[in-house]
């Protein structure tokens, strides 16, 4: 795990080891800590993997959880005192001072738990099975809600969730029945569902995220030369989409596109990795349109950008 200055500085290492396998650091909301996870070995098939946490400088390694089967997608809480994860598709939360863990009771498997601020009461989660859903289920385990309130186009329906600063609206991908995809934005209060401009493409690809004060969304642009391009786009719908950086090879009908992205803290760009895990290159792209800045290259690139300094 190495951590470095956005502007291109050398990166420093965190955390090394000849006898693990550490990805996917995740900073805590107040840039304090980083979680991440940890294989003992080389991953497998089921990958058995361990939650660990440590300060913004390396310091204070600690694993959160025991070793758990199929360890997945994980989101801090807007206090930074807990961790919600899944594994096997069962929904927990671990105590990040403690180690303590909570199992959340969830009609069958989920996935995508992310934290659903300001208070942290409630974790946002989707349904996996043939018609999906999106629940917020109380963190203390005492009941659930669902947010959607259409029904699911298909199994792929209401993927890649993304929740606004204030809790008010979730980001998804919803794949039509004509198989191309298109993001969306799902009004928690309301159950509303609202589409973003397509602009001149052909499909959207999220994760969608928003901009820290929340007013921009930033997701992938699929066009028909068989392509495609970070756009941002006003949170609420309104206006066109605009483009930033350059267009990357991908296929038309959307079921693959090679990159990751999210907000600086300022809000004026995007940290974007370009590639895969086995050769990718992370560029900060700002949203005036002036060039782009190479941050690092090379394989197994997980980005994951401090959002405020501690």
């Amino acid at each position: 795990i190495y951590a470095g200055d956005a502007l291109g500085s050398p990166l420093a290492a965190l955390v090394q080891g000849d006898q693990q396998f550490d990805f996917s650091p995740v900073w805590s909301r107040d840039g304090s800590r980083i979680a991440f996870l940890r294989s003992d070995g080389p991953i497998t098939e089921p990958a058995v993997l361990t939650l660990m946490v440590m300060d913004a400088d390396g310091t204070g390694l600690r694993a959160v959880t025991p070793p758990r089967v199929s360890l997945d997608w994980f989101d801090w809480s807007p206090e930074g005192d807990r961790i919600a994860y899944v594994a096997t598709g069962d929904l927990w939360v671990t105590d990040t001072a403690t180690g303590a863990e909570t199992s959340l009771v969830t009609d069958g498997r989920v996935h995508f738990p992310t934290w659903l601020p300001p208070e942290g009461k409630e974790i946002i989660v989707r349904t996996e099975t043939s018609s999906p859903s999106v629940l917020a289920i109380a963190a203390d385990g005492s009941g659930s809600r669902t947010l959607s309130r259409t029904h699911a186009n298909n199994r792929f329906d209401y993927s890649a969730l993304a929740v606004a600063p204030d809790g008010s609206a979730v980001t998804f991908t919803r794949w039509s029945e004509s198989g191309l995809p298109r993001v969306m934005r799902l009004d928690v209060s309301s159950g509303e569902v609202r589409t973003y401009p397509l602009g001149e493409g052909l499909g959207q690809r999220g994760t969608a995220p928003f901009s820290p004060d929340g007013s921009l969304v930033a997701y992938a642009q699929i066009y028909s030369d068989a392509s495609f391009q970070i756009v941002t786009a006003n949170s609420d719908g309104s206006g066109a989409p605009r483009p930033l950086g350059r267009r990357e090879p991908a296929p038309a009908n959307g079921s693959q596109v090679d990159a990751t992205w999210a907000f600086t803290p300022d809000g004026a760009s995007l940290v974007v990795r370009y590639g895969t895990d086995e050769d990718g290159v992370t560029e900060l792209v700002p949203l005036d349109g002036t060039a782009s800045t190479r941050i690092a290259s090379g394989a197994f690139t997980f980005v994951d950008v401090q959002r405020r300094l501690p």
